[in-house]
């Protein structure tokens, strides 16, 4: 494991949590009304729930077969596997985006226009944005993590941002609705780079072979992946989602969705280094002893950042967030418990994959689903009470109860630890 690999990937996010956050203060103080934002914030949801759950693992499944696939020079299993996601990506968003326009989302749109419409148009883009998640995966499974991080992390808030600001010299203004389009705009520019990155020279061999398929075994291996990444999506949107359904008025969702993004800057660590260490933990994974060693780095470097991180909250976290305005401030309770549940979430953000590579695929849908079911029990329950608070608190409670579950879970199958 190199610290210098890692901290560079993490760097990278750093920077793309920076360039998020200017995006959303700048949409946030141009939609002006925390109400609008709320709407912004739930269309953004569900547009990455759906794209999420079109992808049926297969990114996640390519960082632990792409890299056995070019170990074993077997370039044609490899290039049909690029070829089989592609096709899963591109049919299963738009099998999503008929469904949603005929079913629950026409309806909506026909009902209530202004509240739902952002998130008709929102899905609309999911085929690009999944396939630009699926070419992320694949050029960093082969090896170009490094230029992966910086096309995906940096590339993608600057397209975003510069399609906003376009939109708003144009002298159309920015409302909710167009602040959605122009996601969907940066996402199509991000997976048009990431497909011109495709005649790199370890992809372009790939390729070039004739492919081969695989696909019984991919869908069996992709579906435990594709259930931890719906879980996560779920579980960091329950509160946005019920908010908006319990209490929806006074702004609370726009509120919350800048104090969740303020305090999810630390999840970073997670994609970051799930992205850099779960190919060398599936390369290396016969050697436990191995293993053992990158967990242990892995948990420090993770806890030296999660305190450093978890003081500047506490001490910057109100400044922060009266960036959007004083009526955000009232977060800054809220915000202190979204961060210590993320951090938490974080170290323990690698133990699903792991009990996957291990074969205890069930154990991780067992975790995911206890962790989504006690999130959502929680936060509804404490929502009609202690509205942003309430959010917060449930989910905080949760993350801390799972993670206690998986460390003795994680123990017992597999004889790894993360803290103890």
């Amino acid at each position: 494991m190199s610290y210098l690999k890692l901290s560079t990937g993490v760097g990278l996010g750093f920077v793309s949590y920076v360039l998020f956050y200017i995006l959303s203060w700048y949409i946030a103080t141009k939609l002006g009304d925390p109400t609008e934002f709320g709407d912004y914030s739930v269309a953004i949801a569900v547009i990455a729930f759906f794209s999420s759950f079109a992808l049926i693992g297969s990114n996640k499944l390519a960082l632990e077969v792409l890299p056995q696939y070019i170990a074993k020079h077997e370039y044609g299993i490899a290039h049909g596997f690029i070829r089989r996601g592609i096709q899963w990506c591109l049919s299963g968003t738009i099998i999503l985006v008929i469904v949603a326009a005929l079913t629950y989302e026409g309806y909506k749109l026909v009902f209530d226009p202004r509240h739902h419409h952002p998130i008709l148009v929102g899905i609309l883009f999911t085929p690009i944005i999944s396939l630009a998640l699926f070419f992320v995966e694949v050029i960093n499974a082969v090896g170009y993590y490094i230029i992966s991080s910086i096309i995906y992390r940096v590339g993608l808030p600057i397209f975003i941002f510069g399609i906003i600001v376009l939109v708003g010299l144009s002298g159309a203004g920015v409302t909710d609705t167009s602040a959605v389009v122009a996601t969907g705009i940066g996402w199509s520019i991000l997976a048009f780079v990431l497909l011109l990155a495709f005649g790199l020279k370890h992809i372009r061999h790939i390729i070039k072979a004739t492919p081969e398929y695989n696909t019984s075994t991919w869908i069996n291996k992709g579906i435990p992946f594709w259930a931890t990444q719906i879980a996560y999506y779920g579980i960091n949107s329950v509160g946005v989602i019920l908010l908006e359904l319990i209490h929806p008025d006074e702004g609370t969702v726009g509120i919350f969705s800048i104090a969740l993004q303020t305090a999810s800057f630390f999840i970073l660590f997670t994609t970051s280094s799930n992205r850099y260490l779960l190919p060398m933990i599936s390369a290396s994974l016969q050697d436990k002893e191995q293993v053992s060693t990158i967990l242990r780095k892995r948990r420090d470097f993770i806890i030296c950042a999660g305190l450093a991180f978890f003081a500047l909250m506490i001490l910057w976290g109100k400044p922060i967030l009266g960036l959007f305005g004083t009526e955000y401030q009232q977060a800054y309770i809220a915000m202190i418990l979204l961060t210590f549940a993320y951090i938490g979430q974080t170290l323990y953000g690698i133990v699903p994959y792991l009990l996957i590579y291990c074969g205890h695929k069930a154990y991780t849908l067992r975790i995911l689903g206890i962790l989504l079911l006690l999130t959502a029990v929680l936060t509804s329950a404490l929502i009609p009470f202690l509205h942003v608070m309430g959010a917060a608190l449930g989910f905080a409670l949760a993350v801390l109860v799972v993670c206690i579950y998986q460390e003795m879970v994680l123990r017992k199958l597999t004889g790894f630890r993360i803290l103890f």
